[in-house]
């Protein structure tokens, strides 16, 4: 049997935003003149990805760290655009997300990301702060999926507890890390399985 949740959060990348990581490296080694697999080796490596996801390192000092691996020069308006022009709209989900706001519905955003990935995605489509309640970001709130941490963040921001939450995000590994926390998660598959997912839990909405 369903419940119906208190709070909806959705994850940013590939369910409100496709983005694409190969473009980022190829921006980034464009900016430096290294190759692409050099800088993708380098921002995927676990001495990079996981403590700037976690605000453990900011864009100031990551940027430092890229210069002085490649011999770089890169300013900090240059790394932020290089790093953080990555993403376009998943235009099939805005009419949900907008009927779910426009039923009363609490909403919420739930994302691995970095300060870079997120100052030039808010710059980009005004409706991250417009139709979103609660944030909930990786560097912000230093914890990452699919830890348990994460979600108790999130449950705490949304001001009730994990299990009257409802979760969707584009990879399995999340979508689990969600449940074992007590949160009600379903994989994103295409936007009218969603739509579906939340009438079964007894969300009424225009979509």
């Amino acid at each position: 049997m369903y419940r119906r949740p208190a709070f909806v959060y959705f994850d940013l990348g590939k369910v409100l935003l496709n983005f694409s990581h190969a473009r980022m490296c190829q921006q980034v080694a464009d900016e430096l003149g290294h190759s692409v697999q050099a800088v993708q080796e380098f921002l995927f490596s676990p001495a990079i990805l996981l403590p700037y996801e976690r605000g453990q390192i900011s864009t100031v000092e990551l940027i430092e760290r890229i210069n002085d691996r490649f011999s770089g020069r890169l300013t900090l308006s240059q790394a932020k655009q290089a790093l953080g022009d990555i993403f376009w709209l998943n235009t099939t989900i805005v009419p949900l997300v907008v009927g779910l706001k426009s039923a009363g519905y609490r909403i919420g955003i739930l994302s691995n990301t970095c300060d870079a990935h997120w100052d030039l995605a808010r710059e980009k489509f005004s409706i991250l702060d417009l139709l979103f309640d609660v944030q909930v970001l990786s560097f912000r709130v230093n914890a990452t999926k699919p830890d348990a941490e994460i979600y108790e963040r999130a449950a705490e921001m949304a001001e009730c507890s994990t299990r009257e939450l409802f979760f969707v995000d584009d990879l399995l590994e999340n979508v689990e890390g969600a449940r074992q926390a007590g949160v009600d998660a379903v994989l994103y598959t295409s936007t009218p399985e969603l739509a579906a997912d939340l009438r079964k839990r007894h969300l009424v909405f225009r979509y």
